[in-house]
């Protein structure tokens, strides 16, 4: 059972670490808004979909800055408490250092497992879905364009090797939204890399 103490570190933890989140991830997002920000506005992104875009993505970090913050955090409840001299006390009250910082290596061990969950399904989720409203966006702005030599999600040179059936594919341009692949090369090789047949298509 947690005593008073326990309650009093980890709420003086808590605060700390919120405090250092919330620096940490406004970095975080300053660093996204150069990036991506005028992208945005070129695709002509509602602000709704520019709020969303921007959250996904700063929860694709939590996996990498979430042990930073918890060091940081950690090591600023620990000077506050030097400072106020609460560490002398508690050791001269014949608590160990282990007994002291319990709050903390169980915080610890709760966001690590906090870590292994959101890497398996939130983070995955996150960056998969702030890439595909990335590319929404620009193909829509692509498509309003009418531009017949670029047509909306048009990628220029696509190669692609099946190396189970030693195939070479090589598509002079692919369209990814529709899927279709246009001056289109199929190469086949025998088992020593040797060329044994080569067809193309115009799509």
């Amino acid at each position: 059972m947690f005593r008073r103490f326990d309650r009093y570190l980890l709420t003086e933890w808590l605060k700390a670490f919120v405090l250092c989140a919330a620096v940490v991830f406004t970095i975080l997002l300053f660093e996204r808004f150069y990036d991506d920000l005028g992208d945005l506005l070129k695709f002509e992104a509602t602000l709704p979909e520019i709020a969303r875009y921007f959250s996904w993505r700063v929860l694709g970090y939590i996996p990498t800055i979430l042990p930073a913050i918890l060091l940081l955090s950690t090591l600023l409840t620990l000077i506050q408490l030097q400072s106020r001299k609460e560490l002398v006390s508690l050791k001269s009250a014949g608590l160990s250092l282990f007994r002291i910082t319990r709050v903390f290596w169980l915080g610890s061990l709760f966001a690590a497992g906090s870590i292994v969950g959101l890497n398996g399904w939130l983070i995955p989720w996150s960056v998969e879905s702030a890439t595909l409203l990335y590319e929404n966006l620009k193909y829509r702005q692509l498509a309003s364009d009418e531009i017949e030599s670029q047509p909306a999600g048009l990628t220029e040179q696509l190669t692609f090797y099946n190396l189970a059936e030693n195939r070479l594919w090589y598509f002079d341009s692919f369209n990814v939204r529709s899927f279709t692949g246009y001056r289109v090369h199929l190469y086949t090789f025998h088992e020593d890399q040797s060329m044994a047949s080569h067809l193309s298509a115009a799509e």
